[in-house]
């Protein structure tokens, strides 16, 4: 990639972060036409091997405050028991996998009027 030695050695370096169990994230912005997708394709290769997750954005109506996360984490939900509860929890609560529990309604009398 020519001219883009920082953004590939921002990428390998993440990618050698997460295979010594160091978390990290990239975000991958521009306007088109600039080499995000060439970016990305070089991050796989650097990859090979790991498991890569994938999403992308966009403006388009949800129902689902987190919709993009849901998209992103879809293929690894299966692992959700395998977090420390605090995290599980909050993945549940954001991405609506816990039933909603019913709100009680009580029903009163009208108070008579004197």
């Amino acid at each position: 990639m020519i001219g883009r030695g920082s953004e590939t050695a921002a990428v390998e370096s993440l990618i050698a972060d997460a295979a010594h169990g160091r978390s990290g994230a990239l975000l991958v912005a521009g306007e088109a036409g600039v080499g995000k997708t060439l970016l990305l394709a070089h991050a796989r290769e650097v990859a090979r091997g790991a498991r890569v997750l994938e999403a992308a954005g966009g403006a388009g109506g949800s129902n689902l405050a987190f919709a993009g996360l849901a998209t992103l984490l879809g293929p690894v939900l299966d692992h959700l028991v395998e977090l420390p509860t605090p995290q599980a929890a909050a993945l549940r609560g954001a991405l609506s996998l816990v039933p909603s529990r019913p709100v009680p309604v009580t029903a009163s009398r009208p108070t008579p009027r004197r």
